[in-house]
């Protein structure tokens, strides 16, 4: 395991889905972020076992290990796709310049990261 650390905000947008959250947590936790963005819907309330998922997939953000401001956007009630993604996102840039953006289900390279910093080291090193 490379020992790095992103300076660029993570942010992840959760649901129902904690097998997949797991999966993208995990490659977030390889990053160690020093700032976690979390937005989280509501369970529908007339969907028999979604608010269990949702805590499940709530309860992969408490596993945080390293140190990170953690920020989190937990909807009260259930919000539509659309409009929890617009509104999350929008929270997102409100509490960061930027930030890399991942969906519950996105479940990133395992390169992704080294790649993302590359890339910004040299735009760094172009605009000097």
């Amino acid at each position: 395991m490379v020992d790095w650390r992103t300076k660029t905000p993570v942010a992840i947008l959760i649901y129902k889905r904690p097998s997949t959250t797991e999966k993208v947590f995990e490659a977030i936790r390889q990053a160690k972020p020093s700032k976690l963005l979390v937005v989280a819907n509501a369970p529908r309330p007339d969907k028999p076992g979604e608010a269990e998922q949702c805590a499940a997939a709530r309860a992969i953000i408490e596993q945080v290990d390293w140190d990170c401001e953690v920020l989190k956007n937990y909807a009260d009630q259930h919000l539509n796709c659309k409009d929890r993604i617009a509104s999350g996102l929008n929270w997102i840039f409100e509490n960061a310049e930027r930030a890399i953006v991942f969906e519950d289900d996105c479940v990133p390279h395992p390169t992704f990261f080294s790649s993302v910093m590359r890339c910004l080291s040299a735009t760094r090193m172009m605009n000097e």
